[in-house]
Formats: structure tokens, sequence, C-alpha cells
């Protein structure tokens, strides 16, 4: 596999779109345990239809949305 086999293959499953919808969270709740975190999101994707049917905030919970915006340094 070459490099842009390997790209094909992560754009075409959409695993980068997977990946931020699952470590967004993680970094704005800042779970206990990150492994159970992940596997319920995994589960979640699984549940929803897949990695096409996530977005960026599908796993922030209800009372954290919005997140508040990103300002400047």
């Amino acid at each position: 596999m070459n490099t842009n086999d390997a790209k094909d293959y992560l754009s075409k499953r959409q695993i980068p779109h997977l990946f931020e919808s699952m470590l967004t969270p993680l970094m704005y709740h800042k779970r206990e345990d990150p492994i159970a975190f992940l596997e319920i999101c995994l589960q979640k994707t699984r549940d929803l239809g897949g990695p096409e049917c996530v977005v960026w905030d599908t796993f922030i919970t209800p009372d954290r949305k919005p997140l508040p915006p990103i300002t400047p340094a």
C-alpha cells in the first residue's frame, strides 16, 4: 500500500471525520475513562448508521452545547 492508497482508504471510509467526532468531545469533557468513552462513541456511530451519520459535536452532551467561541490569543 502506498501513500495514495492509504489516503484513499481513510477518505472513502471517512476515518478523519469519525476521529474528529470522537476526539472533540473527549478533549472537551476530559473523561476519566477515555477508552470507555471512545467505545461508547463507536457503538453509537454504528447504531446511527456509520461515520457519515455523525458530525463533530455528535457526542458532546446537550447541556454543554454550544461550545464557547474560540478567541484569538
